[in-house]
């Protein structure tokens, strides 16, 4: 039983480095475009969509300065496994006022180079974009993930609370 919490604990802590990002076309964040993926710990970027050879991609060359991020992108998985397929650069608002009557994401910026394309967003990050959208899970507005994290740990502590009373 304390392996399966364990487990179950870990699970939950390594599925919380994924972060969503929510793009738009506007600086307002008005028009939503896209919902896509990245996982700095497993140096992993995903576009939102199905086929895990058409979205999973590795992140080489991460480089962070400041505020930006840049990285290329390369195809995970599939005949075209280890191809570039572009760059990203990423330009986080550290100041980004959520709650303001006026929402300006002019600073908070992706760029995101696929080929001869070259599209740029405005962007929230998941986190930004529930306080937007006064959604929270509860006490202390705690995201869904870091919820169920907690309760992980909240079990393995328990599970090592009983081993410790039958000893």
């Amino acid at each position: 039983m304390f392996a399966i919490l364990m487990f179950m604990g870990l699970a939950m802590s390594v599925s919380a480095q994924k972060e969503e990002l929510y793009y738009y076309s506007d600086s307002k964040g008005t028009t939503f475009v896209a919902r896509e993926f990245i996982d700095r710990s497993a140096n992993m970027y995903y576009f939102d969509g199905d086929s895990p050879n058409d979205c999973e991609m590795e992140i080489r060359n991460y480089k962070k300065n400041g505020d930006t991020e840049t990285f290329d992108i390369y195809v995970k998985e599939g005949h075209k496994k280890g191809t570039k397929r572009g760059s990203i650069t990423i330009v986080t608002d550290p100041n980004l006022d959520i709650k303001a009557k006026e929402l300006d994401l002019s600073k908070q910026k992706v760029t995101i180079k696929d080929g001869s394309y070259t599209y740029k967003y405005y962007f929230l990050t998941g986190k930004q974009n529930d306080k937007r959208n006064g959604k929270s899970s509860g006490v202390g507005g705690e995201n869904p993930v870091d919820k169920a994290k907690d309760k992980g740990k909240a079990l393995l502590n328990k599970g090592k609370g009983l081993l410790k009373k039958k000893k």
